[in-house]
Parts: C-alpha cells; sequence; structure tokens
C-alpha cells in the first residue's frame, strides 16, 4: 500500500459526487426547490409593496364633523393639505349647526356613499372622537379605522392650543422619547448596531445550523450504508481509509454547499427582482429589509463588510461546515447498523446544539469572559466567526487566526476518523467499545 494515507481520494471524491447528482431526485430537489425560492421571495416582496408599505388612496372624499368638545373646531384639513398621502382627496366639512348626528347620517345615506360622521365628545372628563359610516356606504371599516387613527393626533395638538402653548412648546411636548444606556468612556451605540449585535450573529449561526442538520444526516447514512452493503472491504482494497473518509466528506460537504449557496442566490435574486417590480408598480414603496441593511452599513466601522471580510467569513463558514462534517463521519464510522442511525445522529446534534448557543449568547453578555473563547474554539468558532467578521468586531488578523485553528482541528479530526474506519473493519467484527476503540487509535 502507498505510504500517501491520502492517495486516491480525488477518485473517491469524483466518484461520490457522481453518484449522487447522476440521480433525478437530487437534479429534480435542487432546482425545484430553487425556483419556489425564487418566486415566494419575489412575490412576498410585491405582496409587501402592494398591502402594508404603501398606504392605499381613502376612498373616503368627505368628512362632516360634529364636535361636541367645547373647544375650537380642529382644522383637520392640515391632513388632507399633504400632498401625495392617502387622504389629500379628503375636505372636512363643520356639520349645521342644530343637526344631530342621526340627521347627519339620514342625510348621507342620500346625498352619498363616500361620506362619514366624525363625532367628538367630551363626557366625564374624557374625550370620544367616534367616526360613523353610513348604510350601505362603500365606505369599510377598515377604511374608518385607517383614517381615525390619523385623525387623533390633530385634535391632541388642538386641545394642547387651546391651553396657550406656543409652537415651540408644541413641538417640545410631541417630541419622542428614546432611551439608552451606556457606561463613562464608552461610545452610545446607534439602532444600527443594535440591530447588528442581535441580529447578525443569530442569522448566520441559524443558516449554519440548519445546513447541519439538514446534511449530516446524509453524510453518516452514506458511511454506514458501505458498511452495511461489505463495500467498504471492497474500497480498503484500492484506497486508504483515509481516502475514503476525505473524498467523501469533501464530496458531500461540496454539494451540500453548491446546493445551499444555489438556494441562497435564488432567494436572493428573488429578492432584487421583486423589490425592481414593487417598485415600479409603487414608486412611494420603500423596502425594510433595505433600509435595515443601509442603517447597518452606516453604523459599523470601516472593516465591516468590507471584501476581505467577507470572504474570510464565507471561507470560515465552509470550513466549520466541513469540521462538523468531518465529525458526522466520526459518528458514520462508529456504527454498524443501519437501525442505529437515529442514536448516531442524536449524539452528533449535542455539540451542535451546544455550540449553536453558546456562540449566540454569550456574546450577548457584556464584559463575558468567554467571548474570545467562542470565537476561537473550534466547535463555536464556526458559529461566531463569520458574523463577527463581516460586522467588524473581529479583525482579520484574529479571524484568520481563528481559520488556522479551526484548519489544523478539521484535519486532525479527519485522521482520528480515517484511523477509526480502518480500524472498525480490520477488527474481525468485535462489538464496539471505549477499550476497542482505544486499541484501534494506538494501533499504527
Amino acid at each position: 500500500m502507498t505510504k500517501n494515507k491520502f492517495a486516491g481520494w480525488k477518485d473517491v471524491f469524483s466518484f461520490t459526487v457522481h453518484q449522487t447528482t447522476k440521480g433525478k431526485a437530487f437534479k429534480v430537489t435542487t432546482i425545484c426547490f430553487a425556483l419556489c425560492l425564487f418566486l415566494i421571495v419575489g412575490i412576498a416582496n410585491i405582496i409587501a409593496a402592494a398591502n402594508g408599505n404603501v398606504e392605499k388612496v381613502s376612498p373616503i372624499t368627505v368628512v362632516q364633523v360634529l364636535d361636541e368638545s367645547g373647544f375650537t373646531t380642529t382644522d383637520f384639513n392640515m391632513l388632507s393639505q399633504i400632498k401625495g398621502t392617502a387622504y389629500s382627496g379628503i375636505t372636512f366639512l363643520a356639520a349645521e349647526p342644530g343637526k344631530t348626528s342621526e340627521d347627519l347620517l339620514k342625510a348621507m345615506e342620500l346625498e352619498s356613499n363616500t361620506e362619514v360622521l366624525l363625532k367628538i365628545t367630551k363626557e366625564n372628563e374624557a374625550f370620544g372622537m367616534i367616526l360613523s359610516i353610513p348604510a350601505k356606504s362603500d365606505i369599510t371599516k377598515k377604511n374608518g379605522e385607517a383614517l381615525l387613527k390619523k385623525l387623533v393626533p390633530y385634535f391632541e395638538m388642538n386641545k394642547l392650543t387651546q391651553i396657550g402653548l406656543t409652537e415651540v412648546q408644541l413641538v417640545t411636548i410631541n417630541m419622542p422619547i428614546t432611551t439608552t444606556f451606556t457606561s463613562a468612556g464608552e461610545a452610545e451605540e446607534t439602532m444600527g448596531e443594535i440591530i447588528i449585535k442581535m441580529m447578525a450573529p443569530m442569522l448566520f449561526a441559524l443558516i449554519l445550523y440548519i445546513m447541519l442538520l439538514l446534511y449530516g444526516q446524509s453524510i453518516c447514512k452514506s458511511l454506514v450504508a458501505e458498511k452495511t452493503s461489505k463495500l467498504m472491504e471492497l474500497l480498503l482494497t484500492s484506497v486508504t481509509p483515509y481516502s475514503i473518509i476525505i473524498g467523501k466528506i469533501l464530496a458531500m460537504t461540496f454539494m451540500a454547499i453548491f446546493q445551499f449557496v444555489l438556494w441562497i442566490s435564488s432567494a436572493f435574486a428573488g429578492f432584487i427582482l421583486g423589490d425592481y417590480v414593487a417598485k415600479t408598480m409603487y414608486p412611494e414603496y420603500q423596502n425594510g429589509i433595505m433600509s435595515i441593511f443601509k442603517l447597518i452599513k452606516e453604523s459599523t466601522n470601516a472593516s465591516a463588510f468590507s471584501l476581505p471580510a467577507i470572504l474570510l467569513a464565507v471561507l470560515s463558514m465552509c470550513m466549520g461546515f466541513l469540521f462538523y462534517s468531518v465529525i458526522a463521519g466520526i459518528v458514520g464510522a462508529v456504527l454498524n447498523k443501519a437501525e442505529d442511525l437515529s442514536t448516531g445522529m442524536a449524539i452528533y446534534q449535542i455539540p451542535v446544539m451546544i455550540s449553536f448557543f453558546m456562540a449566540y449568547l454569550i456574546p450577548l453578555q457584556e464584559g463575558s469572559p468567554f467571548i474570545n473563547f467562542v470565537r476561537y474554539f473550534p466547535f463555536t468558532a464556526p458559529f461566531s466567526m463569520p458574523a463577527n467578521l463581516i460586522i467588524g468586531n473581529m479583525g482579520i488578523v484574529s479571524g484568520g487566526i481563528s481559520l488556522i485553528i479551526l484548519t489544523i482541528s478539521t484535519l486532525l479530526l479527519i485522521i482520528l476518523t480515517g484511523k477509526i474506519y480502518k480500524g472498525l473493519v480490520l477488527f474481525n467484527g468485535s462489538k464496539l467499545s471505549i477499550k476497542n476503540i482505544i486499541y484501534i487509535l494506538k494501533t499504527k
């Protein structure tokens, strides 16, 4: 046998990729899911523009105001004077003196289907604003509620004006209050930085977590299937166990990353196209996700979202996926029967789940001594490092060191897996035990 432990891994890699991708199930699943993501994300953008982000022009044309508050009548026409809004076509008229709300509503039923009545009352030191829609009107309850919400601030402003406050005082009173917390000597966090701190680590960690759950079982199952079919003994006559391990795991990792990148790219393409179509149909549409990305970019330092940081983050994420794929390979190497696969996957998922939560929760605790630990420890680094590199919390040099540690750990795991894989085949079928595994690891 050749002295090179990894000789022939390319052949195993090519064979595994060919065998996996030649089936119709793989092609159909990959392409159909990509198309579904493209369409779903694109259509979701258009629906958001139509229903949520752009106000439809209100069908209400006239609002008769019956003011019984005792104040000077509020000038609600200030709302309709704002051009380009959903309410710019509404006229507000003071109700005819001496008319009751019942009289006014009956008259509206006969004259128009687009008029409503706004009644302002004062009872027991409390003010009320009641918007009434005539029977058989074209106005819906949703239209009325939307308009009423817009009118409340104008009445509140009018109340304060009656007290005798100046315009400057009114503006000051109505200014919103925001609260933040900072320590002496520290810069105040912006809203964008708060969003990054909460969402970016979760997003990147969640993507990797989903990938590991989806593909870890496939890697483990592939190795177990070879044992049960006695294919492994045949393979070991032509290539080394290390070649089998690295070839199969790299092939499965390559296909998993290819699939996931294709799906993410399809979703991104659908998002871009959907955003373009939405803005074409609704020029006033503002994409909330685009606004968040802009806010994040403006709130981060110069190293954030730089090309080197993004490339290093992608590379670290791929290496992290390979690291856990090798762990799935170890599980597959120690299992002897397909029936044990569920138990083996439960064992595999334990470090995945623990590392995922550690990488997300520990950095949220400011001042924690374990923050740097999760960025360099091989099990948690894949979940923590990519996000920290992209948002600038981790420098390129620090990221490079963490990636080197992760790469060396992966290589050591590959050697360990190959040794276990080989030893269990040549161990005369003895029952697996800790003692046997220790013996296998000691055997050259």
